[in-house]
């Protein structure tokens, strides 16, 4: 049987895309979306400049993608930023990102990345604080919080390939930063 018989009615949505108000509708999204997702990644230019209001709202809820990663001069770094939390008795623990499953984890484990790439800067050290106190809840154990969260940065130059595999190199640590907490 094709076709809906007299009993059976249509929801709101699908009326609404029979219309030609609802057609006009989805038609502006589409174009709307379209601008939004292309414009912010085009390259960077004075006419590109000039438009970037455009897709200001799109970047502003997220919907801007940075492909710098395939660009002719991609990091040359592996980075990692990681906590060293101290309780009171001198016992210590190390906090990293948290690493979700391997099907839909990429995408939840993504945002964290971008977390650790910032967070690790100079020019981002008024995140420093905030963020060693929510690694401290994080890592206590029962109401016993860590009397101090180093944060250190990691980071291994990478080498180009050679004709026999990636050179090893040396992982480099910083300490950045030091929260204290009650009775630390």
């Amino acid at each position: 049987m094709s076709g809906l018989d007299a009993t059976e009615r249509t929801d709101a949505h699908t009326a609404l895309i029979h219309t030609r108000v609802g057609q006009a509708v989805v038609a502006v999204l589409v174009v709307v979306m379209s601008v939004w997702i292309v414009g912010p990644n085009l390259p960077a230019s004075p006419a590109r400049d000039m438009v970037a209001v455009v897709w200001s709202p799109a970047v502003n809820a997220g919907f801007e993608q940075n492909w710098s990663v395939f660009s002719p001069n991609p990091r040359a770094q592996t980075l990692e930023v990681v906590a060293v939390a101290e309780f009171a008795d001198g016992t210590t623990t190390e906090w990293r990102l948290p690493e979700f499953g391997p099907v839909i984890g990429a995408y939840r484990t993504y945002r964290w990345r971008k977390w650790q790439e910032r967070v690790r800067l100079d020019s981002n050290a008024r995140y420093w604080d905030s963020s060693a106190a929510w690694i401290a809840r994080d890592v206590a154990r029962g109401d016993e919080l860590p009397v101090r969260v180093r944060l250190l940065r990691r980071w291994r130059d990478l080498e180009p390939l050679t004709a026999d595999g990636i050179a090893d190199t040396k992982l480099n640590e910083f300490e950045f930063h030091v929260w204290v907490g009650a009775g630390g």
